[in-house]
């Protein structure tokens, strides 16, 4: 049977919804506006963020996030969100944050625009503004490390002796997330301000005389308790490789009496007879010749 001429072949037909499925796929849409004679044949609703055509593909660019490695959709941005760890969320909604701080308006006014603290600068540190709510600019935090430079979790309680819950409360020292340069997905590196550390460090101690008195202190302690902790190893030790040897009675000579007879007497009734006496009682007779 010939083919009416105008009409479509099945393999044209084939080649069209073969083509239309590609383009689902990698516009990850579920529905498709076609032009051409294959609408007559099929019917199709219209998409939300793009209409593909015959000839191009018309996209909503409003509604999708370039995300540096390719354009994603944001309805597929619940599925990725399920699938977050919370360290990450808390990085990305950090992050988020910093990125809608940048895009705001500078205020150019010099009577109202912040200004840093040290040198008058309306040229801030936006990062330090949002997490630490410091008023720096980049200059003044190059040149005063002393005061802007940024401590790990582990410096703070080493150095400062502060401890987990403190460093966690966010509202008494708030704290810059990174990604762990150790491992992607493991808890989130936390990011201190020097001088907002010492001003809590100063006021839970009194001063930081107190400080270096307590962190002293506390070597010490540490120093003691690695000392008998070595004591006790190689007490364990002996007991081990000298079995034989070691006893009860091993342990009761540690402790045994030496007598010393410094006291010597001679005994009235008995002439001739000199005594010497141990600071125990024990007595030995001597006879003088």
């Amino acid at each position: 049977m010939e083919q009416t001429e105008g009409a479509p072949s099945n393999t044209t037909i084939q080649e069209q919804r073969q083509e239309i499925e590609r383009l689902k796929q990698l516009t990850g849409a579920e529905e498709v506006k076609v032009e051409g004679s294959l609408a007559n044949k099929r019917k199709r609703g219209q998409l939300d963020n793009s209409e593909i055509t015959k000839d191009y593909i018309e996209y909503d660019f409003s509604k999708i996030e370039d995300t540096k490695g390719g354009y994603l959709v944001e309805e597929n941005r619940q599925a990725t969100d399920l699938r977050e760890k919370p360290a990450e969320r808390e990085l990305r909604e950090q992050q988020e944050r910093q990125k809608a701080l940048r895009k705001e308006p500078l205020n150019l006014d010099p009577e109202t625009a912040p200004k840093c603290e040290d040198c008058g600068s309306i040229e801030l540190d936006l990062r330090y503004l949002d997490v630490f709510k410091c008023k720096v600019c980049h200059t003044c935090r190059e040149k005063i490390p002393d005061k802007y430079s940024l401590l790990t979790k582990t410096e703070c309680k080493q150095d400062y002796l502060l401890t987990d819950p403190e460093l966690r409360d966010a509202e008494v020292l708030p704290h810059l997330l990174k990604a762990n340069p150790h491992q992607q997905g493991w808890s989130n590196m936390m990011l201190y301000l020097r001088f907002q550390v010492e001003k809590f460090a100063i006021n839970k101690w009194g001063s930081l005389e107190e400080l270096d008195r307590e962190f002293e202190r506390r070597e010490v302690q540490k120093q003691e308790q690695k000392e008998k902790k070595f004591e006790k190893q190689l007490l364990e030790l002996r007991k081990k490789t000298k079995t034989s040897n070691y006893s009860r009675m091993s342990i009761r000579e540690k402790k045994k009496h030496k007598h010393s007879y410094d006291e010597a007497f001679e005994r009235p009734d008995q002439p001739g007879i000199i005594v010497q006496r141990c600071e125990c009682g024990l007595e030995i007779e001597q006879l003088e010749i």
